[in-house]
């Protein structure tokens, strides 16, 4: 995914009612980036650049070498239709956040 992809994911987000907390993209890893929302519980879109995965991932109270554990709730390996998947992403935070 580009730059382009990941400021168009954190508008999508942004125009649905979202407040993003963090958003980091790198292109020397694949182009992988994410969007960290401030939701309850919290929530983040990812873009695993190498593998090719879209991944919403829900933090636990969890801390490995003094970093949060994110645990994977949905994923879309190799979409297709990068817009679809955006759209499916953003509709399953709203689900989990509810």
């Amino acid at each position: 995914m580009s730059k382009d992809d990941f400021t168009a994911a954190t508008a999508l987000l942004a125009g649905q009612g979202l407040v993003v907390a963090d958003a980091r993209y790198d292109y020397q890893v694949f182009g992988s980036w994410f969007i960290e929302l401030a939701t309850s519980p919290a929530l983040r879109l990812v873009w695993d650049g190498r593998d090719g995965s879209l991944v919403v991932q829900r933090k636990t109270d969890k801390i490995f070498s003094g970093l949060p554990v994110w645990h994977d709730v949905w994923l879309d390996k190799r979409p297709q239709d990068m817009h679809a998947a955006l759209r499916e992403a953003a509709a399953q935070i709203h689900a989990i956040k509810s």
